[in-house]
């Protein structure tokens, strides 16, 4: 190899294309169409992300048109001039010249490349944040896409003399692995297309789009470049061999040595893919799954490999378009961390395909019919994003991952059930909280009644049971859920009590006032029985006495005096609202209990038990409070305590309240309760005489106390402090695992005649766990922006208290992508200045309807006038008679007034608020047109602007000492 030879045939080609004017022009060609189709599409502003999806999309498409034209020169020209003869005279080896020409065409694409590079990037910028990792990525694999198809396209140039026949048979030659791509539109089997998706030039990019450099990707394309400059170096050689010695052909002989070449480059591909040799570039490691994953792939059964079958549309709505990517990237994580445990097929399916057909059959995996906004028009569209598991016979489906599921979490967990043989077992208490499905006979008909998805949500992971409590509970379970325990009757009541006095772990749910189970509260008799259609109805069953189960755990539901003079659970209320922008959220009333890191006066997670250290919020709907009792022996932990902007109100209370709001007859207390509680330990008996006191009003006397308890809690880490920290909480997950474990080992060394310790957590609510929190975490509508981790803080409650350690990390994860802050701003602008038009006509409608009540005061004021006139004999009877004649007059005439003016302003408001809204719109879109257009058209001025320069210098030199004459 001759270094000299190869710098001098570099040279003279790098130099001849950017000195030709010729080469700008594709130069600025290649720009416009990489920010076109970067930034061009709606879909871009539609998913909100200041990233290159839409560009990744189509790269290869972008290239197939723009590599040939670099390509097309390299040796065609050569022979068009007749200089190939030259080259191929000069003290140099074919792979010199080879060599020479393909390093000048990679460095023309690199020039090219920078240009679109610097271009897309300050659009990004102009634009948001973008994640300067996963943008390099991006352009990375864009580079070795194009030195493979670089190479290719050497290979046509170097068959043809003719540059238009050199342009278009370097387009056919790449177009193969570019199309590979897009082989479900031309095979009906699956297998097949999958396998030549895989091995296309889009396939082999999917990591680097992801943020991801594989090094199985670089085999894949620095092969193809191996075994391409090698065919150059046989066409440049043929004229050596073409008629071979003694008259005799070498073209069998190459012929082979070129597909051994290729078996071998195709066997290291295929060797390196086995490998997951990667790095996660994105600045949030959104492509990093977390130990806890890690941990579960390392423990699978080679024996039982798990296969994974995604159905997934091609296009999504914006607030799926974070969901489908993080879907997508973690599978392909998954699968190269599961070293041949895990496989992974992917399909991009349609509605009423032969693939959505077979995803139905054999999975029960459905469209979800979805509602979004495309530059403010509604659409209406079905969309796949289903997920199989199979392992041997086991099975789990997720049917759709949800806006807000977390998707680590839901993948991880069900790779390890399918993994397992056995499941562990949960118990479901059997209570007048209907879990289960079946039929209910309480009111007359029979009605069908849906199983509640909590328990749907358990069946993933656990063996559910359904545990009726009139007989002994003498099996033990991993975990035994009890929700309204207090609708038992005496026999039930006592098993149940029994059972968790037997050190059975358990989960109870206990409310005052439940609001959407149909079940009573804990101090409401329960129901009458049976009855068709109303009649026969039999009188309610008597309830067991709940203060066994309090009394055991050393606990109670902290009691106020009614009005009836008798004390009952109170329900908790809280002025602390965190989302008042959002409408319809409001004017929410003070029992709906928002929880989070902000809520003011207490630090509201216990960030060292494992069931709530990564939560963020939850919302409580008529919560109570729970207190330890005075004397009990157990261990009160508090999970969650609300803030201080409390206030307090007999459950029975609420049952009397009118049309307006609930918190007429809340007492405040600006106490910080405790509505969520671990009690562990031996439970001991309580002295009866201090029974009286509870510790919430031990604490209110004892401000100092609570503080105290607040600071410690605030010591344990802050929610900022472990998203800053994350090895940090992992490393406190992992601590607390190990004193969970301690804690267990000690359990089952008990005494013989010794009562064994209880390992309860207690949850002053059930509504919390209703399926209205599973129907919001699916929410569609991403400006509400609800999310709440009630979900995930009972599967939390469920998983540490089953001895389950591997989820609680994982399924807190939020991966954070960068939208696009600088749309979002102005779009919030506008949004502001359409809120104050509309508050301004609501104040406007007020004031017309203060005006009229002002008036008709005026008027009812000098009637009253009167009578009192005529009570100390002024005024005559016919006078008064007169004024209220006059007065109803009057009344008339202010009603019409009132009703006018009051419609009048009312269609004026509704008109504005309508015609707002489509203001918005139509700003939104000329927002997004604004920088379609500026993004277009700006980039690709620089090389233009180079272009015309050089063009200018070359036609000057051209002239230059040229007689006036000539030039004429």
């Amino acid at each position: 190899m001759n270094a000299k030879v190869i710098s001098a045939i570099f040279r003279r080609n790098f130099h001849s294309y950017f000195s030709n004017p010729t080469g700008y022009v594709f130069i600025c060609l290649f720009v416009w169409l990489c920010t076109g189709a970067a930034f061009f599409p709606n879909e871009f502003f539609n998913a909100n992300l200041a990233n290159l999806d839409q560009l990744n999309a189509s790269i290869s498409y972008v290239l197939l048109l723009f590599i040939p034209a670099i390509t097309m020169s390299i040796w065609a020209d050569e022979r068009r001039l007749g200089t190939d003869e030259l080259l191929l005279t000069m003290p140099a080896a074919d792979l010199d010249v080879v060599l020479g020409k393909y390093l000048a065409a990679v460095a023309i694409f690199t020039v090219s490349l920078l240009f679109s590079l610097f271009s897309t990037l300050g659009v990004l910028y102009t634009l948001g944040q973008p994640d300067l990792g996963l943008f390099l990525t991006n352009f990375f694999g864009y580079w070795v896409m194009g030195l493979a198809m670089l190479a290719i396209g050497m290979v046509a140039s170097f068959l043809t003399g003719n540059l238009t026949v050199a342009f278009i048979l370097g387009l056919v030659f790449n177009a193969p692995l570019v199309m590979f791509n897009r082989a479900m539109d031309f095979t009906t089997n699956t297998q097949v297309a999958s396998t030549l998706k895989e091995w296309s030039m889009d396939g082999q990019f999917r990591d680097f789009a992801r943020g991801v450099i594989s090094f199985s990707s670089l085999v894949y394309y620095f092969a193809i470049v191996g075994v391409a400059l090698y065919l150059c170096m046989v066409l440049i050689g043929r004229r050596h061999w073409a008629s071979g010695q003694d008259g005799k052909s070498l073209f069998g002989h190459y012929l082979l040595r070129l597909l051994a070449l290729s078996v071998v480059a195709i066997s290291a591909v295929v060797i390196f893919k086995a490998i997951p040799l990667h790095a996660d570039t994105t600045a949030n490691q959104l492509n990093t799954l977390s130990s806890g994953t890690r941990e579960i792939l390392k423990k699978l059964d080679p024996k039982r490999p798990v296969k994974i079958h995604a159905y997934v549309s091609p296009a999504v709505p914006q607030d799926y378009v974070q969901q489908r990517s993080d879907l997508l990237s973690l599978l392909r994580e998954l699968e190269s961390l599961g070293k041949g445990n895990v496989t992974v097929q992917v399909e991009e399916i349609e509605p009423l395909t032969e693939a959505a057909r077979r995803a139905e059959q054999q999975y029960d995996i459905k469209p979800r019919r979805v509602v979004s906004r495309d530059r403010g028009a509604i659409r209406d569209q079905e969309i796949y994003m289903g997920v199989a598991f199979e392992s041997g016979m086991q099975k789990v489906v997720v049917p759709f991952i949800d806006r807000n599921l977390p998707v680590e979490y839901e993948l991880a967990r069900s790779i390890a059930t399918v993994n397992q043989e056995e499941r562990k077992r949960v118990g479901v208490l059997k209570t007048g909280a209907e879990m289960f499905s079946g039929f209910d006979f309480s009111g007359g008909m029979p009605r069908q009644r849906q199983e509640q998805q909590i328990i749907t949500e358990l069946k993933k992971q656990y063996e559910v049971i359904e545990v009726d409590p009139t007989n002994a509970i003498t099996e033990k379970y991993d975990v035994l859920l009890a929700i309204q325990p207090s609708s038992l009757n005496p026999v039930q009541m006592a098993n149940f009590v029994e059972a968790v006095r037997n050190g059975q772990k358990t989960a109870v749910f206990e409310d005052p006032r439940p609001a959407w189970f149909g079940v009573v509260g804990t101090a409401d008799p329960n129901r009458p029985q049976g009855g068709m259609m109303g009649m026969g109805a039999q009188p309610p069953e008597p309830k067991g006495d709940i203060k066994q189960l309090w009394n055991l755990l050393g606990i109670e539901l902290e009691q106020k005096g009614s009005l009836l003079g008798a004390a009952e659970p109170i329900v908790v209320s809280q002025t602390y609202n965190p989302h008042k922008t959002i409408e319809g959220l409001s004017q929410v009333p003070p029992q709906l209990v928002f929880i989070d890191s902000e809520v003011p006066g207490a630090a509201p997670f216990n960030r060292e038990d494992p069931t709530s250290m990564y939560l963020q919020e939850v919302l409580l709907p008529f919560v109570g409070a729970l207190t330890k009792q005075e004397g009990a022996t157990t261990n009160f932990i508090p999970l969650i305590r609300t803030g201080t902007r409390t206030g307090m109100i007999p459950s029975s209370q609420l049952m009397q309240q009118s049309d307006d709001p609930l918190a007429n007859q809340v007492q405040g207390t600006g106490v910080s309760y405790v509505v969520a509680a671990r009690v562990t330990g031996k439970p001991g008996k309580v002295d009866a005489a201090k029974k009286g006191k509870s510790a919430t009003k031990a604490k209110v006397a004892d401000d100092g106390k609570l503080k105290t308890e607040n600071a410690k809690m605030e010591d344990a880490g802050s929610p900022e402090k472990l998203k800053s920290d994350a090895a940090k909480a992992a490393a406190t997950s992992t601590e607390a695992a190990k004193k969970d474990d301690t804690k267990a080992a000690g359990i089952g060394k008990v005494k013989a005649g010794e009562e064994p310790p209880v390992d309860v957590v207690v949850v002053s609510d059930i509504d919390f766990i209703h399926d209205t929190f599973f129907a919001l975490r699916a929410q569609q509508e991403a400006d509400l922006a609800l999310v709440f981790d009630n979900v995930t803080f009972v599967l939390n409650i469920v998983d540490d208290l089953a001895g389950e350690k591997r989820f609680t990390e994982v399924r807190s994860r939020r991966p954070a992508h960068r939208p696009l802050t600088a749309v979002e701003n102005r779009m919030e602008k506008i949004h502001s200045e359409r809120s104050e038009k509309i508050e301004e006509l609501q104040a406007e409608l007020n004031q017309e309807i203060e005006k009229t009540k002002s008036a008709r005061s005026k008027s009812r004021e000098a009637y009253l006038k009167k009578i009192e006139q005529l009570q100390k004999g002024d005024v005559k009877l016919s006078e008064i008679r007169d004024a209220r004649t006059a007065l109803e007059l009057q009344e008339s005439l202010e009603e019409q007034n009132f009703s006018t003016g009051i419609s009048e302003v009312q269609r004026k408001y509704q008109d504005t608020v309508k015609k707002t809204s489509e203001d918005v719109l139509l700003q939104m879109r000329n927002i997004q047109d604004d920088y379609k257009r500026w993004a277009v058209i700006i980039p690709p001025l620089l090389p233009l602007a180079i272009g015309l320069l050089v063009f200018f210098r070359r036609r000057a030199s051209e002239r230059e000492g040229v007689s006036r004459a000539r030039l004429k």
